[in-house]
């Protein structure tokens, strides 16, 4: 049940985070104002990768990435699959959060809007990258 939540906040976190990335891109070239949908946008994006966080470690615990990495971490690392799903994912996303946290944070305390634009495209819009290149698709679309 935790990797089908995880599976469509997913989806929620995705759609919202390349929203607020398209828009702000938008809104910076136009030089418009930071709107209530762009801070609408960045706070679903912001609560649904921390969700996605929780929900993420505590499948990588349930599974028992930690234990087979501690005991066998030469098999895990020479086995693709299982280093994408016991490190690679998790890691990579961890550090895409903190990216989104700051990026939050910078927004927030932002008062120009163009700078607001500007912090969003950059701290939003790598996080997504970084996102995008660890998901494990093949387990994700089920293919």
């Amino acid at each position: 049940m935790i990797k089908s939540i995880h599976g469509l906040i997913a989806y929620l976190f995705l759609i919202s985070t390349l929203a607020f990335v398209i828009f702000s891109l938008i809104s910076f070239l136009k030089k418009s104002d930071f709107r209530k949908t762009n801070m609408s946008l960045v706070k679903l994006a912001f609560i649904s990768s921390h969700v996605q966080l929780a929900l993420g470690l505590l499948l990588w615990w349930s599974q028992g990435y930690l234990s087979q990495l501690s005991l066998d971490a030469k098999a895990v690392m020479s086995n693709k699959a299982l280093r994408l799903l016991a490190v690679e994912h998790p890691a990579t996303n961890i550090l895409a959060i903190a990216l989104i946290t700051i990026g939050f944070i910078s927004i927030k305390k932002s008062a120009l809007d163009q700078t607001k634009h500007l912090k969003g495209i950059i701290y939003f819009g790598i996080a997504l990258l970084l996102i995008l290149s660890r998901i494990p698709y093949h387990s994700w679309l089920n293919l």
